[in-house]
Parts: C-alpha cells; sequence; structure tokens
C-alpha cells in the first residue's frame, strides 16, 4: 500500500498521463520527423549525485510509451547513450587531487580525453537519429565546466579555445534537460553510493553547483542558446530510500519535463 504522499502523487501522474504530453514544440515526432528528416536528439545533464541517471531512465520508459501512441505500427526505438556505463570519471580524480596525487597535467589530459571521447558520441547521436529518437544522459559543456575549474593559467586558455572551435561544428540537441540539486543534496546522495567525501569533495561540488545555477555562471545558457533548456530540480525527490516514492515522484518530473516541451 502507498502512503499518502507516494498516493497523491499517483494520482497527480494518473491525470498527466491523459494528456497530449509529448510534443515537440507545438508539432508531434511524426511531424518532427516529417519536417527534419529525423528524430530529435534530448541531452540530458547534471552533476553527479543530482539524480541524472534515474531520472533519464524512466525518461526514456515514457518517451517508449508515447512513441508508440504516435507510431502505433512500427515504432521507432529509443537510443540511450551515455560517456560511461557505471560511474562519473570524476570522483576518483578529485580524490587523487584531495591526496596530493594529482596535478594540472593529470587534469589536462583527463578532459582532452573525455572532450574527444563527447563529440564522438554527439557525432554519432546526430548520424543515428535518422532511425532512433536519441537520450544522452550528459551534455559536453560538464567537460569545459571541469575545465574552468581545474586547468588554470594558459593551458587552461588553451583548451579553452580548442573545445570553443570545436563545439561550433559540434551537432548540437534539439533539447536539453537540466537535472539540479542542490550541494547538500548532492553530497547526502554520493554518499549514499559510498563515495568518499571530504573537504575537497565538499568544495568541488559547491563550485560544479555555481557553474550550473541560475544565479551564477549558467554555461548551458551561454553554449546553447537558442535551444530549450527544461530545469528539473530533484531536492525533493527520494532517490535513495524509498524506491515507490521514488519512481512516482520521479515519473511526474519527467511528465513536467514533457509539458514543458510541449509549450
Amino acid at each position: 500500500m502507498l502512503s499518502k504522499k507516494a498516493q497523491a502523487v499517483a494520482d497527480h501522474v494518473s491525470d498527466l498521463e491523459h494528456m497530449q504530453l509529448l510534443k515537440i514544440s507545438g508539432v508531434s515526432f511524426r511531424e518532427f520527423l516529417l519536417e527534419h528528416r529525423r528524430f530529435p536528439v534530448i541531452a540530458i545533464t547534471g552533476q553527479s549525485g543530482v539524480g541524472k541517471t534515474t531520472f533519464t531512465d524512466i525518461f526514456i520508459n515514457s518517451l517508449h510509451e508515447r512513441l508508440e501512441s504516435d507510431f502505433p505500427l512500427v515504432p521507432p526505438d529509443v537510443k540511450k547513450l551515455t560517456e560511461l556505463p557505471q560511474m562519473s570519471p570524476y570522483l576518483p580524480i578529485i580524490k587523487a587531487s584531495s591526496d596530493g596525487l594529482s596535478d594540472q597535467t593529470l587534469w589536462e589530459k583527463n578532459q582532452e580525453l573525455f572532450r574527444v571521447l563527447d563529440e564522438a558520441i554527439l557525432t554519432k547521436a546526430s548520424l543515428e537519429s535518422k532511425n532512433s529518437v536519441i537520450v544522452m544522459d550528459f551534455s559536453i559543456i560538464q567537460v569545459l565546466v571541469y575545465a574552468h575549474m581545474k586547468i588554470k593559467w594558459a593551458a587552461g586558455k588553451d583548451f579553452i579555445q580548442t573545445f570553443n572551435g570545436s563545439f561550433k561544428n559540434l551537432p548540437k540537441p534539439d533539447f536539453l534537460v537540466h537535472i539540479a540539486a542542490e550541494p547538500e543534496t548532492v553530497l547526502k546522495r554520493l554518499q549514499s553510493r559510498g563515495s568518499f567525501i571530504d573537504d575537497q569533495i565538499q568544495k568541488h561540488t559547491e563550485e560544479l553547483h555555481s557553474y550550473y545555477s541560475e544565479d551564477g555562471r549558467d554555461l548551458l545558457s551561454e553554449y546553447y542558446e537558442g535551444i530549450p533548456i527544461i530545469r528539473v530540480h530533484t531536492d525533493l525527490l527520494d532517490l535513495v530510500n524509498n524506491t515507490g516514492d521514488k519512481a512516482l515522484a520521479t515519473k511526474e518530473a519527467v511528465n513536467e519535463t514533457l509539458m514543458r516541451i510541449a509549450a
């Protein structure tokens, strides 16, 4: 039996699901396909610990349901593209930094590796969108954020110049979903996963939040000008302890995101 809070969320989700939620800029997926000769690419981004993976998986399930409605005979596939299948590549290197085992050169090599990797995935997304709806659980701006934070002086300027030069020619997502949470929430979720937390990680988490924050420097808006950005805050979602409430509350957030895409 669901708690009163969970039941209220379930009722709200049920009401939402009866609406025509999944529209892309006022047109159906079928109309989007006819106009662009491909399906949309949706990027879901945010720092580690905000609930991005949980949100992305439920988002993809909802997309499947809606595509079956738009294409009842042969619905298109939904493909998930990710940087790494298991964990953030950055937490270990931050831990190494706090132990004095890492330096500027290590961050330069790390960010260059992920810049090249992300560019390859973005190119793949563009090609595969001809036959499938693409959902990416990252954006390449995550690489840029760390470059701003960790690569200093001339090396940092060189990296950002190289990034900007290649970014102009990269395919862009049709929609960007930014999953956000306050630093306190992020740290609790990271700790619940068994991640190492110290003063360095806390400082790093707060600094990351400022780059993604609407009140701080918003690199997403700077680089994705003209692309709809949907903000989803997950502080009030239980993404750790209560599976039932988590699934219902997150699904509600997914549906609200789809409504904003339709606006």
